[in-house]
């Protein structure tokens, strides 16, 4: 797709799309909508744009959205999904309603587990993130790239938890991670700009950026569930997209 005609002052911006074990990066001007990116997508891999489903830190965009007003800035991520029926389990309807039925709470069941995973691994970059803001919060430097990876991986967190089908209660607790971790997400992003200032004496010197009277309990337990036995297995594959 040609952007040689638009208006000047817009700011081109590099994104990482996520679609299947694959990444696309695209540079484009941050004024476009999400529905010029999907034909800038299609351009790229074949993907017809009204089977295309963007997804930014775990929300779907709609087609008239701007990725500006979204947010997206240099090195964004977003998760692409095929929304065609092809990719439904078709040969179940075949299956008697026992059957399905079993298979159903089959998929239940793992959903939950998964969500509890994802959970584990938020747990442990909520840790860190808490011990960045402490260091920051007492008027000290964090080395900036040590922020940037835990916004990177709870971003990849974001990935795996789209990609999750749940019902029931794993859908409520897969809601509940997203928002905690879009939650987190805000807080680094703070941090990362409080970091970036002038170096403080004390936190009552410090830029009003971040709540420092938050500890770093706190951070760990943001909108976090209760711990079940498989929310403790964690997993160290950062790069599967389940």
């Amino acid at each position: 797709m040609n952007f040689a005609g638009d208006e000047g002052g817009s700011t081109i911006i590099k994104i990482k799309v996520s679609y299947g074990s694959d990444w696309l990066e695209l540079t484009v001007p941050s004024h476009i909508t999400f529905g010029d990116l999907k034909k800038v997508i299609a351009e790229k891999i074949g993907l017809e744009p009204d089977v295309q489903r963007l997804f930014f830190r775990g929300i779907e965009k709609e087609d008239q959205v701007h990725l500006e007003m979204a947010g997206l800035k240099n090195n964004s991520k977003l998760l692409l999904k095929e929304n065609s029926a092809s990719n439904d389990k078709v040969e179940e309807v075949s299956a008697s309603s026992d059957k399905m039925e079993e298979v159903k709470e089959t998929q239940i069941s793992k959903g939950s587990e998964l969500v509890a995973e994802v959970k584990a691994d938020v747990d442990k970059l909520a840790q860190q993130l808490g011990a960045l803001k402490k260091i920051i919060c007492e008027g000290h430097k964090v080395l900036q790239k040590d922020l940037l990876f835990v916004v990177e991986m709870l971003e990849r967190q974001l990935l795996k938890l789209d990609g999750i089908k749940a019902e029931g209660e794993g859908k409520v607790q897969r809601k509940m991670e997203v928002r905690r971790v879009q939650s987190l997400l805000d807080t680094a992003d703070e941090l990362k700009t409080r970091n970036l200032g002038p170096k403080a004496k004390s936190s009552d010197n410090a830029p009003k950026t971040t709540n420092c009277e938050t500890s770093q309990s706190d951070i760990g337990n943001l909108d976090a569930q209760p711990s079940s036995p498989s929310a403790m297995k964690g997993t160290q594959d950062w790069e599967v997209f389940e």
